[in-house]
C-alpha cells in the first residue's frame, strides 16, 4: 500500500478484515484475562485501563499488517490505536449509558465514543508520516454508526446472535468491519487525489 499510489482491491480488503480480525483477537485476550486474573485485579482503575490498553494495541497491531508498506515503523500507529481505544471505552462506560429501545440513539452513542477518539488519534499518526488525511475520523464515526445500526436492527428483529467463547460476534465483528470500509475508502480517495494531483515544477526540474 504505497503512499502516492492508489490501494487495490485486495490491500482495500486485507485493510477491512484487519480491523474485524483486530478486535476478535481484542475479545479473545479481553476474555482471557478476565477470566485468569481475580475480580479485585480488573476492579481496579489501572488495571482496567491497562487492560483496555492492551487491546487497543491488538487492534493497531492487526491493523498495522495491513498499512505496514504505508507505515514501515508500528509504533506511531499501534501506540494512537491502543490510547485511542482506551479512550473510546472510558468515554462510553462515562457518558452513554444504553437508551433502551432506540437502535438510533443505541448506535451513534457508541459509534462517536469509539469513531472520535479512535479516528483522530490514527488520523495524527498517518499526518505525521504522510501529511493530512482528509476525512479520516469522520469516516470513522459514520462507520462505526452504520456497523452498530446495522446489528441494532439485526437484534430488534431477533434475528440468532452467534457467539464463541462468550463473545458476541456480530457486535465485536461488523462495526469495526463497516469502520475499516470507510475509512479504507477515505484512504482509497487520498491517494487518488495525490496521484492525480499536478507534480510540482520546482520538483519535476530537480
Amino acid at each position: 500500500m504505497p503512499e502516492s499510489s492508489p490501494i487495490s482491491w485486495i490491500d482495500f480488503t486485507r485493510w477491512v478484515l484487519s480491523g474485524a480480525l483486530g478486535w476478535l483477537l481484542g475479545a479473545f485476550f479481553l476474555m482471557g484475562v478476565l477470566e485468569a486474573l481475580p475480580a479485585a485485579a480488573t476492579d481496579r482503575l489501572g488495571g482496567t485501563a491497562i487492560i483496555f490498553l492492551l487491546f487497543g494495541v491488538i487492534i493497531g497491531a492487526t491493523q498495522w499488517l495491513a498499512l505496514k508498506r504505508a507505515l514501515p515503523r508500528p509504533a506511531s500507529w499501534i501506540t494512537a490505536t491502543g490510547l485511542g481505544f482506551l479512550i473510546a471505552v472510558f468515554i462510553w462506560l462515562a457518558y452513554f449509558p444504553s437508551t433502551q429501545d432506540n437502535v438510533l440513539l443505541n448506535s451513534i452513542s457508541p459509534g462517536l465514543a469509539f469513531g472520535l477518539p479512535i479516528g483522530l488519534l490514527q488520523s495524527l499518526s498517518w499526518h505525521r508520516h504522510h501529511g493530512r488525511i482528509r476525512w479520516w475520523t469522520t469516516a470513522t464515526v459514520l462507520g462505526f454508526i452504520g456497523g452498530f445500526v446495522v446489528v441494532g436492527l439485526a437484534s430488534n428483529l431477533s434475528w440468532p446472535s452467534p457467539a464463541v467463547a462468550r463473545i458476541d460476534l456480530p457486535y465485536t465483528l461488523v462495526p469495526p468491519a463497516a469502520a475499516s470500509f470507510a475509512t479504507g475508502l477515505a484512504l482509497k480517495n487520498h491517494l487518488l487525489s495525490q496521484a492525480s494531483a499536478p507534480e510540482d515544477p520546482q520538483e519535476s526540474a530537480s
